[in-house]
């Protein structure tokens, strides 16, 4: 039952979200900087001794046999825990002040093919920010109770919402995307 003049407004949002390097170490028996810095060093000299223009993803990586095996472990154990906070933060924080809340997706962003080239001005450094498995790339349907039109503002209001109340909990917070449905 709602209230006459009161909709309810879907709205699906992707998030990019950095977990605090505290809040992993608290977790973690290396600092996932390291993993990050280490990952990017062996990836860096594969790219440059065969001449590749870009640099592959982890799991490619893996299973040729370029980077250490237990380097890889190390990143997919700091990655399920970073996929764990934010997963509880983000539930914590949001559910209070949305009507509903779905994770549609949760990936640790270190997985994916990084965008830097090897040749490109400060590759190692951005290569190395890539491969850190501390950021996590969240896709949600979040359902608000609106006044009047649902639709009217709602990627510009889910948008606000969402770095408010989450900014805090986050070393940085970015609405990729945002779409009423």
């Amino acid at each position: 039952m709602t209230m006459p003049g009161l909709r309810f407004a879907k709205v699906a949002l992707a998030v990019r979200a950095q977990v605090p390097s505290e809040a992993l170490e608290r977790y973690l028996p290396f600092p996932p900087r390291f993993v990050g810095e280490e990952l990017a060093a062996q990836a860096n000299a594969y790219a440059l001794e065969n001449g590749t223009g870009y640099f592959p993803a982890l799991d490619y990586l893996r299973d040729q046999g370029i980077i250490d095996k237990d380097l890889y472990d190390a990143a997919e154990q700091a990655g399920w825990m970073s996929t764990q906070l934010v997963r509880e933060e983000v539930r914590v924080r949001l559910r209070p002040v949305v009507a509903t809340l779905t994770f549609q997706s949760i990936l640790c962003t270190a997985f994916t093919m990084p965008t830097v080239r090897p040749r490109e001005l400060n590759a190692l450094q951005r290569l190395a920010d890539h491969f850190t498995p501390d950021t996590v790339k969240v896709e949600l349907l979040l359902s608000l109770l609106q006044k009047g039109d649902p639709r009217e503002g709602l990627e510009r209001l889910s948008t606000q919402l969402v770095f408010r109340w989450l900014s805090s909990a986050f070393t940085s917070v970015e609405v990729t995307g945002a779409r009423s449905i």
